[in-house]
């Protein structure tokens, strides 16, 4: 008899971030087959032609990039410091001067962005790839997923610090009424770096409920 295949987790990572993010994180899922979509911020873009159904899970800008382009493959979803839009969080004029700003002084920019995004591990700032920073910026002021959130006939679950600076915990909350989230105390925009353990036990207990 053929055995029965591993269930398959896929990450994708936020703005400027890199499937790096998830290190701390895929251990905690040794009996999985996990792969990685890379949005080629600082390597090369890879995993978007990845068809197979799998439970995505997905960190800030990589939550809306799944749900415009993976809603058919996707099994369960699994957000974490995410967003349908970005619209609720941050203005346009604010996301066009990070766009100037990252022309004329990348460097800061970066790890302003970081700092807030309370980011420990993070890349020179001499490698990351300006326009695709840049058309990241152009994503996360244009798509809207939120009418594909309510279509979604697929579990959900949702990751969120109260301290996050980011997407501020009662912008998340409306945001992301009436789906069923965890809440980090004390825990900011990283959740994937800073609280790995938190984010296994919370994705490993929503699975397990969700099997048939």
């Amino acid at each position: 008899m053929q055995s029965k295949s591993p269930e398959k987790y896929v990450f994708v990572h936020g703005w400027s971030g890199s499937p790096g993010i998830w290190r701390h994180l895929v251990p905690h899922f040794p009996k999985k087959q996990t792969s990685f979509v890379d949005l080629g911020y600082y390597g090369a873009l890879s995993g978007h032609e990845e068809r197979d159904e799998a439970i995505y899970i997905t960190h800030s800008l990589g939550t809306l990039w799944t749900l415009k382009h993976k809603r058919p493959q996707m099994k369960a979803l699994v957000v974490v410091n995410g967003f349908a839009s970005f619209a609720p969080f941050t203005s346009h004029r604010v996301l066009e001067a990070m766009k100037r700003r990252l022309q004329s002084d990348p460097h800061n920019q970066m790890t302003e962005f970081w700092l807030n995004a309370d980011a420990t591990e993070t890349p020179p700032t001499s490698v990351l790839n300006i326009e695709r920073l840049s058309e990241g910026l152009d994503w996360l002021a244009h798509w809207n997923e939120e009418e594909a959130v309510k279509a979604l006939d697929v579990p959900i679950l949702v990751l969120a610090g109260s301290e996050d600076k980011i997407l501020p915990l009662e912008k998340m909350k409306a945001h992301w009424q009436n789906t069923p989230m965890h809440i980090k105390e004390e825990a900011g925009h990283s959740l994937p770096q800073t609280h790995a353990d938190w984010c296994a036990e919370k994705i490993n207990e929503f699975l397990d409920a969700a099997k048939p």
